[in-house]
């Protein structure tokens, strides 16, 4: 099947998908747009291998990708392949930054710090945070500062030379910043007390 030229039944268009019958097309992917929510996704999803060999021939819109990154059909992996290929300008839209965040740091892979800067200026302080954690890294050790500057202090503090130790409260995501920031070299050192994190800078 390509085309049809009316639109029909929920269940029969369910039917055709189950077994298969629709090529993927870009012409198949605009019917079952047009007709029905969200069942071009199941379409990509059927012919997932095929999808992914050819995906920067297809004209996709954000809701497209919106359902991909949602889908379970699709490993972190191959998200990631079809990420990394989208013009950064797609990740204004705030579900496909939020949906790419959450694969990103659950999947603690690498992204290119363009995609990195891209994601960091839509996120909240928490998520930020974890964003720039996670990508430490494969920063610069330039770069920091000015993302440090992004939060209020003590964070904004890290960046000054200070025999002043600075002190932060015993969170689990502060952990993972200031560990990644002593390995990187960026501090001179950090200690866990019972109430407190303790930070040395340089």
């Amino acid at each position: 099947y390509t085309n049809f030229s009316t639109k029909l039944a929920n269940e029969k268009i369910d039917i055709l998908l189950i077994n298969n019958k629709f090529r993927l097309t870009q012409e198949n992917i605009n019917y079952l747009k047009e007709h029905y929510l969200n069942k071009q996704i199941i379409l990509i999803e059927n012919f997932k291998k095929e999808f992914l060999e050819k995906y920067d021939t297809f004209t996709l819109d954000e809701n497209d990708y919106i359902g991909i990154f949602k889908s379970t059909k699709f490993s972190i992996d191959e998200k990631m392949t079809i990420i990394n290929a989208l013009d950064l300008n797609i990740f204004d839209n705030e579900d496909i930054s939020k949906l790419v965040t959450n694969i990103y740091l659950e999947a603690n892979i690498e992204i290119s710090n363009e995609l990195f800067y891209k994601l960091f200026e839509n996120e909240h302080f928490d998520v930020a945070l974890k964003l720039l954690t996670n990508q430490i890294p494969k920063l610069e050790e330039e770069q920091i500062p000015n993302l440090l500057d992004q939060f209020s202090e003590p964070y904004s503090k890290l960046r000054e030379q200070s025999e002043e130790l600075l002190k932060f409260d015993k969170e689990e995501i502060d952990k993972e910043l200031l560990v990644a920031l002593k390995k990187k070299g960026f501090i001179k050192d950090v200690k866990f007390n019972k109430k407190e994190i303790l930070v040395y800078r340089k």
